[in-house]
């Protein structure tokens, strides 16, 4: 595997609140299924990290995300890597135990908390694109 070309952005704007349509949300959830945080992944982000672990060619990767539409396949492919993400999560002291759920549209549906989470880690991926992990 290949290093993810990500690299943290301090200060950023909650996207997700005011461009919601564009988003797409794995929700956190604890043992006892209670939301406990999300990854957020913009349409641009699912197509290049989901389309590169699914070896698509660069022409395509750069096809779904100018025009924000990730293939279902891509979509499938970033929800296993937000799954994945879990794992660290879960290995650091203090978290509590959490699994993601499938990815999903956003669809302007953003929970309260999500603006005002204290928690949270928003990269930018080299070729565009933003992910966002968030804690309750």
């Amino acid at each position: 595997g290949q290093p993810l070309p990500l690299k943290e952005t301090k200060d950023a704007a909650p996207a997700w609140l005011t461009n919601a349509t564009r988003f797409f949300v794995a929700l956190l959830v604890d043992d006892q299924d209670a939301e406990v945080g999300a990854i957020l992944c913009d349409a641009e982000a699912v197509a290049r990290i989901g389309g590169a672990l699914l070896l698509l060619p660069r022409s395509e990767i750069d096809a779904q995300a100018t025009t924000g539409a990730p293939s279902e396949e891509a979509k499938m492919s970033m929800s296993e890597i937000c799954n994945n993400l879990s794992g660290p999560l879960n290995e650091t002291r203090g978290n509590p135990h959490v699994r993601a759920r499938a990815l999903t549209a956003l669809d302007g549906n953003v929970p309260d908390w999500l603006g005002a989470a204290p928690a949270r880690l928003v990269c930018v991926h080299a070729g565009g694109g933003t992910i966002a992990i968030i804690g309750r």
